[in-house]
């Protein structure tokens, strides 16, 4: 998808994020304005037991919360869950193919470099991580048996059976 496609998608989504907060906002409105106590001059007046219960919820942490309470809050983020798993819907229908195009990518890819590196095997190219650690050992073994001549040899100053004297 193109930036102007996604800038596109995210306007939409934005839109219909925002309908959705509206309507939320015009509910708790709604409830606000029936609680509260009209003033001759249009003013609402708050009762005191909900200003007291609002701003210790206001003061207190999510995981603090009454179960009660955090139930409430979970309503409410309920209403957008129809928009993200559609979008989240829309996202999987648009990407799986993709992803199903990948791994049938990989999967040939390992095929023939499964089928390259047994060809070059059989020509002795590329050899097998048991043949590398044979070799390594026959190596180390080589190199232990130098070391030992050397430590024993006239020319290194050394003499056999000293080892790690000086």
């Amino acid at each position: 998808m193109d930036t102007g496609a996604q800038d596109a998608a995210l306007g939409t989504l934005i839109e219909q994020l925002a309908a959705i907060e509206h309507e939320r906002w015009a509910s708790w409105q709604d409830y606000l304005h029936r609680i509260c106590e009209p003033r001759e001059d249009g003013a609402l007046i708050i009762p005191t037991g909900f200003v007291d219960r609002w701003e210790r919820q206001i003061a207190t942490p999510y995981a603090d919360l009454s179960e009660a309470e955090r139930e409430s809050d979970r309503e409410q983020v309920r209403r957008y869950l129809p928009l993200i798993r559609e979008a989240l819907h829309a996202a999987e229908e648009r990407f799986l193919p993709l992803v199903a195009l990948a791994h049938e990518l990989v999967e040939l890819e390992h095929g023939a470099r499964a089928e390259q590196l047994q060809a070059l095997h059989r020509l002795g190219i590329v050899v097998t991580l048991d043949e590398h650690l044979a070799r390594a050992r026959a190596f180390s073994a080589q190199q232990h048996a130098r070391i030992d001549a050397l430590a024993g040899s006239p020319a290194s100053g050394g003499v056999a059976g000293e080892e790690g004297q000086r």
